[in-house]
């Protein structure tokens, strides 16, 4: 092989690599923005309470964890949750 060969070999990898950073900063910054819309917090507080919607406060904290790319809830009296982005559907993770 010769050494022009050695250079197009080394662009073509620095061109992957470059690509690679580009998706994981695309990803990264999705993670960052990622929001909850107040009709995903009203399905996870009806999930929670059913038919005591008025009765009893509900009360939560958002977590976004970039890394799972996951929005968690704690809503403290109902426990922790995990919002599916994909389903969009509320799942418990701190039952037994």
């Amino acid at each position: 092989m010769n050494s022009m060969d050695n250079i197009r070999q080394q662009l073509r990898q620095l061109q992957e690599t470059l690509q690679n950073a580009n998706r994981a900063i695309h990803n990264a910054e999705h993670n960052i923005y990622r929001q909850v819309s107040s009709e995903e917090i009203e399905a996870l507080k009806e999930k929670c309470m059913g038919d005591d919607l008025y009765k009893v406060s509900f009360k939560y904290s958002i977590e976004f964890l970039g890394r799972d790319n996951g929005v968690y809830v704690n809503t403290n009296r109902y426990g922790y949750w995990s919002l599916d982005e994909e389903t969009n559907e509320w799942t418990r993770l701190d039952e037994e």
